[in-house]
């Protein structure tokens, strides 16, 4: 075996394939865990979120949004399905004047980036999308901004994996470091009632991520915890995810199914949802399109995203032996996963980390 992934996120799954499409033998390590942040996920591929002029994963995201097609057309030549993409567009629209006036000052600069963008009067928004709420005052709307479907999309790069031919095994512990006979750090796990030496391996596991170099140390990331509801609604033809200034989005799933979000809480281990936080999310979808007042629950669930210490991504080699780490994607996993994990895939084959994600070593993490 080439190389082993710890995790099957779509961090791991990501770099899983690249290393598969090198041609090298993979094999995924899982063991499932309760409030996954990328099955969780709402999919909504925005470079900007949480994001101002001078942020370092600017220029990452913008690059993983537009090499996005090429991903899914990859996906779809192997596996035959779509794995959930839609390009419909993102609007953020504004209510109050507070809100007009945070929205213009982010289209003074992400106009600069060369992000298709356009400015939205009242009435243009309205006319995109009549179900939006009369009050709104104006939008910006981004034309090339898509969406998946976060199990469909998973779900179609696991597919295209095992028809590549890359091995997913399923675990109880996690690996451990030994050295072998001839004095080379090793990580051993058994999987399938066999026993397995790597020399190389990732850690993807998000924010149940353990590994450090060191023991008795800080924990590297933090659980984030977003709740989200998916709900019916007939009479709604929304097309566009709309997204609020603030938090609230709603997003288009299947005919009549829509998806609403989303809540950011620093609640520890706690991969549930809450009343409390679902009345947020209904009041803020409401805020937006006032028809959800009537729409019908199908489902709820809540996932833990992993955040660092910076709230920045860490990947990179650790500095023992073999072991690399892709983790704290926070709330761009979906859209950044597949990019980062094929640069930290270069890094490892060619023993040299591409210069753009450097700044993102483990080595930074003061333990």
């Amino acid at each position: 075996m080439d190389i082993v992934i710890v995790g099957s996120g779509i961090a791991g799954l990501g770099t899983a394939m690249a290393f598969t499409d090198a041609g090298k033998k993979v094999m995924v390590l899982e063991k499932k865990m309760t409030g996954e942040a990328s099955q969780a996920a709402a999919g909504i591929l925005d470079p900007f979120l949480e994001r101002g002029p001078r942020h370092p994963l600017l220029p990452l995201a913008i690059s993983a949004l537009r090499k996005f097609p090429q991903l899914i057309q990859k996906i779809r030549k192997v596996t035959g399905g779509d794995a959930g993409y839609r390009c419909a567009g993102l609007m953020y629209v504004a209510f109050t004047p507070a809100e007009e006036k945070i929205l213009r000052a982010k289209y003074r600069w992400q106009k600069k980036t060369g992000v298709a963008l356009r400015w939205l009067k009242r009435h243009e928004v309205v006319k995109r999308e009549p179900g939006v709420c009369g009050s709104v005052r104006c939008g910006i709307y981004y034309p090339g901004i898509g969406r998946v479907i976060a199990p469909d999309f998973l779900r179609s790069i696991r597919t295209y994996l095992i028809k590549k031919g890359c091995l997913f095994r399923t675990v109880s512990r996690d690996p451990r470091p030994v050295t072998d006979q001839k004095g080379v750090k090793r990580f051993m796990f058994g999987a399938g009632g066999n026993t397995y030496l790597a020399a190389d391996m990732v850690f993807t596991r998000g924010a149940w991520e353990k590994y450090s170099p060191k023991k008795n140390v800080r924990p590297w990331f933090r659980p984030v915890r977003g709740q989200a509801l998916i709900v019916r609604m007939p009479r709604c033809k929304l097309m566009t995810t709309v997204h609020s200034v603030r938090s609230a989005y709603v997003v288009p799933w299947q005919k009549s199914v829509y998806l609403l979000g989303s809540t950011v809480e620093f609640s520890g281990f706690r991969p549930h949802t809450t009343r409390a936080g679902l009345c947020r999310i209904r009041d803020g979808a409401q805020r937006l399109v006032p028809a959800f007042r009537s729409a019908r629950m199908i489902r709820k669930w809540a996932g833990l995203r992993p955040i660092s210490r910076d709230r920045l991504p860490v990947i990179g080699r650790t500095g023992a032996g073999g072991a690399y780490l892709l983790n704290g994607l926070y709330r761009s996993g979906i859209l950044l996963g597949c990019e980062l994990g094929r640069l930290l895939s270069h890094g490892i084959m060619r023993r040299k980390m591409p210069k753009i994600i450097e700044p993102y070593s483990p080595g930074r993490i003061k333990i």
